[in-house]
């Protein structure tokens, strides 16, 4: 779907993320925000070809993020997934990159392990989130928190809104609770 659709991909490989030498040389050609240069380029390691590299690596891959910072292509693309494969989850951090992990991925499922191996139930819990990849945690924690920065569907998520992460929202809200 990248492919056709002329979009940048990311791979993790072991937690390493792999890109486009192209993009990881210049981020914003592809879409990626001025303020995440330094990061990408700090953080990506370049190949060639990346969808060659992706196929020559397919069984090891622990996820893809899509990045189309055209947002009608953006949801195209996100549209277009699962017509694919059931068989993913999907979410996203920031507004250009879709993330695609395993089907059990996500931070709610994550949340849900770590509660069960410490006997703690939803209900005990506080979740505290900003992006729309934070959504399913508030909406699983017995109380979810977004800060007054998040996108609009972790607002919607979230039980509370606190005050931004600038002005110390976690843990402000946390000394009033």
């Amino acid at each position: 779907i990248a492919e056709e659709n002329h979009v940048m991909v990311e791979g993790f490989v072991d937690g390493v993320p792999y890109s486009a030498r192209a993009y990881v040389q210049n981020p914003v050609l592809f879409g990626a925000s001025l303020y995440s240069v330094s990061y990408v380029k700090s953080t990506r390691r370049p190949v060639e070809d990346i969808f060659t590299f992706l196929l020559e690596h397919k069984e090891e891959l622990d996820s893809l993020d899509i990045v189309a910072a055209d947002t009608a292509l953006y949801q195209k693309i996100e549209e277009q997934i699962p017509l694919v494969t059931k068989s993913v989850y999907t979410t996203s951090a920031v507004s250009y990159r879709l993330e695609i992990s395993h089907k059990n991925s996500g931070k709610a499922t994550g949340l849900a392990y770590v509660l069960k191996l410490l006997d703690i139930t939803p209900e005990e819990t506080v979740a505290f989130g900003d992006g729309d990849n934070d959504a399913e945690m508030l909406e699983f924690a017995g109380l979810g928190v977004a800060m007054e920065n998040a996108t609009e569907n972790c607002k919607a998520a979230a039980d509370i809104v606190c005050d931004c992460c600038k002005n110390d929202g976690v843990a402000r809200f946390l000394y009033g609770f």
